[in-house]
C-alpha cells in the first residue's frame, strides 16, 4: 500500500525487506522493499536509517521517506522514519 503524505515525493510503504545485489565477496550491496503491490522499492542506504534497514532482511516493515524515480520501473527511496511491523 502506497501512500502519499503531504509532498507528493513522501511516501508510506509496506512490505518486507530483501537483498538484491551482493559484490564479488557476497556481501549485500543493494535491498529492497517488495511491496504487496508488486512495487520493488531500492533503499537508499548513503544515510543511516537506510543502513539499519540492512539488518532488517527478510523482516516486515512500514517505511516513510522520499521517492525519486529514474526510469518507470526503477524506485529509490531515502528512508526518514521506518516501523518493524508484526506477521
Amino acid at each position: 500500500m502506497e501512500k502519499t503524505k503531504g509532498h507528493a515525493n513522501v511516501i508510506s510503504v509496506e512490505g518486507i525487506l530483501i537483498p538484491n545485489q551482493w559484490n564479488s565477496d557476497n556481501q549485500i550491496t543493494s535491498i529492497v522493499l517488495s511491496s504487496s503491490g508488486e512495487n520493488d522499492y531500492n533503499i537508499d542506504l548513503s544515510n543511516r536509517l537506510g543502513i539499519e534497514l540492512s539488518n532488517l532482511l527478510s523482516q516486515k516493515v512500514r517505511l516513510t521517506g522520499k521517492l525519486k524515480s529514474y526510469h518507470p520501473n526503477t524506485k529509490v527511496l531515502t528512508v526518514l522514519d521506518y516501523e518493524v511491523m508484526d506477521w
